[in-house]
């Protein structure tokens, strides 16, 4: 997760492409969230085909899945929200700068002060997403995770 260090990580305030910028992302970690999914489905039924009693030899398999759901999604989300956070403080801080440079009265022009003040509000209070991990877009993140442990539960107690 080198990105931070080598960019200069930004939002693009207008929103064009509905993700404030970030789809290239957001289309990278849906494959990786995915793949994921994949990987535990397929492990799910091969311990079903296989049975439990082949556990000890699958461990390995189940160990290299455990490690990479949160090194390819967790991770990288707590590093981008961080970012996130990043984004929405420079942006404030940007809009107070044209405050002050522009040197804009409250009193005499309250409508231009008002445009940058809604807009300051809405930039603290913007969750820009860059993984799109939202809570609407958590359901294959949950199926990455609980999918293969419900199945093997399942397959424990009903064989």
């Amino acid at each position: 997760m080198a990105l931070p260090d080598v960019a200069e990580l930004q939002a693009d305030w207008l929103n064009r492409d509905g993700r404030y910028g970030w789809m290239p992302l957001f289309l990278l970690y849906r494959t990786v969230y995915r793949s994921l999914v994949l990987h535990g489905i397929g492990l799910s039924f091969l311990l079903l085909q296989l049975g439990v009693n082949n556990l000890p030899e699958l461990s390995i398999l189940v160990m290299m899945w455990l490690v990479a759901v949160p090194v390819y999604a967790l991770i990288p989300y707590r590093i981008y929200r961080r970012e996130e956070e990043t984004m929405r403080e420079s942006r404030v801080r940007y809009l107070e700068q044209v405050l002050a440079v522009r040197g804009w009265d409250v009193d005499r022009e309250p409508d231009r002060f008002q445009q940058i003040a809604l807009e300051i509000g809405r930039a603290r209070s913007m969750t820009l997403h860059p993984m799109g991990l939202a809570p609407y877009r958590a359901s294959p993140f949950l199926a990455a995770v609980l999918l293969p442990v419900v199945l093997t539960l399942a397959q424990i107690i009903f064989s």
